[in-house]
């Protein structure tokens, strides 16, 4: 199960690593820095449409920003 403010949590921690402000992430993003801010809080998500790109600007995959790279295992 993704967790919305888990995702924030890596999205903030992966921006702040690069040195990157909130309005440079979102400027490169195209949206707000509001959005920005909301996603790191978990109050809201990135848009489905946004996250490889989002991944890519923050030098990661989207299944880290996802789980943390937590995987689960389906057995039947």
């Amino acid at each position: 199960m993704i967790e919305i403010k888990q995702v924030g949590v890596r999205i903030s921690r992966l921006r702040q690593k690069m040195g990157m402000t909130q309005i440079v992430l979102a400027e490169r993003l195209g949206v707000t820095a509001q959005a920005i801010s909301k996603w790191e809080r978990g109050l809201s998500f990135p848009d489905v449409s946004r996250m490889d790109e989002l991944a890519e600007i923050l030098e990661t995959s989207v299944s880290f920003l996802l789980t943390g790279g937590l995987t689960t295992s389906h057995r039947p």
